[in-house]
């Protein structure tokens, strides 16, 4: 394995506490995360200085610098994805998410917001979760290769499950979630195909639980969404059973 540098394992290892627990102190990341004080105020003030980071009162926040780089994550993707998903979101007048595979996890890298409620759900660019939880998470991982789903479920609890769900996933191309990753939010999910039926993302709708129910087809929408993404990106839609 190629030698890594601990000083910036330590700074990554930072950014990431605070993009999961932010605003926080100085000294309550540091002590989080398990780096020297000092150290980590020297590395702290270096990525403020350098825009990763802002202040948010007493504590640190993601800074803008994050934004502009996430522009640049899968821009043909994006570019693709990103009117369907506002023209998606206008329909169903709710959040809507793309995510990407990203090791074993999903990763925001997109999303649209609709402010005809008072209440939404909204998430952060570069948020995570594995590959094996929510609607958007099995989504993709239904349509890996079986060496990536052995590897994603192998010290997963209840993977037996997981696999049962995924077969439905396939048949269906869409899945829904209630509760899962977050309290009172649900997900409607279909996974962005190539030609090849690779996964190369996921659309997500997220809702409030109180407003799911009514939720106008989301089935219906985003299978046609992610036809239209796969069909600007790759010169057709995946076929659709």
């Amino acid at each position: 394995m190629p030698e890594t540098s601990k000083t910036a394992d330590q700074a990554l290892t930072l950014l990431l506490a605070i993009s999961e627990h932010g605003p926080i102190t100085a000294s309550r990341v540091c002590r989080l995360v398990g780096v020297n004080r000092t150290v980590g105020n020297r590395l702290l003030s270096t990525l403020h200085g350098r825009g990763f980071l802002r202040r948010d009162g007493d504590g640190y926040v993601l800074g803008t610098v994050l934004l502009r780089m996430a522009e640049n994550v899968s821009p043909a993707l994006r570019d693709a994805a990103v009117p369907v998903m506002q023209r998606l979101s206008d329909v169903t007048r709710e959040t809507v998410v793309l995510q990407v595979p990203d090791g074993g996890d999903v990763v925001v890298v997109a999303q649209t917001l609709c402010d005809a409620h008072l209440v939404r759900v909204e998430h952060r660019l570069g948020a995570r979760h594995p590959v094996h939880l929510g609607a958007s998470g099995r989504a993709v991982l239904a349509f890996l290769p079986e060496r990536a789903v052995d590897r994603a479920l192998r010290d997963v609890e209840g993977a037996d499950r997981v696999r049962a769900a995924l077969e439905g996933v396939r048949r269906r191309r869409y899945e829904v979630s209630r509760d899962e990753l977050r309290a009172g939010v649900h997900g409607f999910a279909a996974p962005v195909l190539d030609r090849a039926e690779r996964p190369v993302a996921a659309l997500v709708i997220v809702v409030p639980e109180t407003r799911a129910r009514t939720m106008p087809d989301p089935e219906h929408l985003l299978g046609t969404a992610v036809d239209e993404i796969s069909g600007v990106l790759f010169g057709a839609p995946s076929p659709r059973a």
